[in-house]
């Protein structure tokens, strides 16, 4: 996200086009945030939408901090559908469930364990994914989440290229994958 503190986010959208003036942090200008996605909850009340520090992630990541509404989750919408999206994921929002909508078939959801900074990523067999939900069942956060990439359209960064990821993979930190239909041999599971 960023590698400073942005919070509250007060109308619980973030995306490149946004121009937010926040109480911590400097203002989140245009184009500081990657094209080609937004990020949204429901509007809460004090610090229910922010990019954070700390928590064992490097940098600003993406959180939520329970503010009374138990099923707050983050919304992840595309501007095009696209074929995979991955981000890093530790034990700050518990276990954590995964809806995938896709434009062509029903929705898949999954529930995972993180513990330690760990990566998750999906790999559809097409460019079909519109919108992903995730939602942690900690009590205090109900999701904090950083270095969020896809596959996509405006410039995006392919999955499989993550430099972090690989780097995590060969330091033998459990990585957490999402399985839908067919076994595809890919560095991703495959829908």
């Amino acid at each position: 996200f960023t590698p400073d503190v942005h919070f509250p986010i007060p109308s619980g959208i973030l995306n490149a086009a946004s121009s937010i003036v926040v109480s911590a942090g400097p203002p989140i200008t245009p184009g500081l945030i990657k094209p080609g996605v937004t990020y949204s909850t429901p509007v809460g009340s004090s610090v229910f939408f922010n990019i954070d520090a700390g928590g064992g992630y490097v940098g600003g990541f993406l959180d939520s901090i329970n503010d009374g509404l138990p099923n707050r989750a983050l919304t992840v919408g595309f501007d095009s559908p696209n074929g995979a999206f991955g981000f890093d994921a530790n034990s700050l929002m518990g276990n954590f469930s995964v809806a995938i909508s896709f434009s062509s078939g029903p929705d898949y959801v999954a529930t995972y364990s993180p513990g330690a900074l760990s990566f998750y990523g999906f790999q559809s067999s097409a460019s079909d994914i519109t919108t992903v939900k995730i939602h942690g069942d900690n009590g205090t956060f109900a999701f904090a989440l950083d270095n969020f990439t896809f596959n996509g359209s405006h410039g995006s960064t392919p999955v499989s290229d993550f430099g972090n990821t690989l780097m995590l993979f060969s330091s033998g930190v459990l990585a957490l994958f999402a399985a839908r239909g067919r076994n595809v041999a890919s560095p991703l599971p495959s829908k």
